[in-house]
């Protein structure tokens, strides 16, 4: 959304100055999300972003109703702290997931998709504004894609809950 961000705002009723703003804030509260990171090392990597793709998905919620000044503050602080959250967040999951062995070579293969997605969704945005003349429906997708990366965050079980399977004893098939 971020592509389209000023334009949803302008053509929602706030100035191109006052949306150019509201960028400048939300990219202000990015940074401070960076807080993201000793939150999730005190309530853990994963606990911690569940509670950020919710925040995610608040922030992109309260877009809809951008057209009233609360609800884009909501937007601004929720998703604003929630993408800069996110950027520190996401290697901790991995790293409480998988392990710190192979960290560079899964961020290098999940890289790949997220610059996919991060090519492809401003395109697709637009082209569903073009079609419905409305980005009501891109906005709600995205809602609905934080809340799945939420359930899918907590699907992600820590490393030490996991069997060791290097070196175990293969299952014996008695008949």
């Amino acid at each position: 959304m971020a592509p389209h961000y000023v334009a949803y705002l302008t053509g929602i009723v706030y100035s191109a100055i006052f949306a150019a703003t509201a960028v400048s804030l939300f990219l202000i509260m990015t940074t401070a999300g960076l807080l993201g990171g000793p939150l999730a090392d005190g309530f853990g990597a994963r606990s911690a972003t569940v509670v950020t793709f919710i925040l995610s998905s608040l922030g992109m919620f309260a877009l809809l109703g951008a057209s009233r000044p609360f609800a884009l503050a909501t937007n601004i602080l929720a998703g604003g702290l929630a993408a800069g959250a996110l950027s520190v967040q996401m290697p901790l999951v991995m790293i409480e997931s998988l392990g710190l062995k192979r960290l560079g070579s899964i961020m290098g293969i999940t890289g790949v998709f997220f610059i996919l997605g991060a090519a492809i969704s401003p395109v697709v945005t637009g082209r569903i504004f073009d079609v419905t003349g409305s980005y009501s429906f891109a906005i709600s997708s995205f809602v609905a894609m934080y809340l799945i990366c939420s359930l899918a965050i907590l699907g992600c079980r820590p490393l030490s809950r996991e069997p060791m399977r290097v070196g175990a004893p293969a299952p014996s098939s008695a008949l």
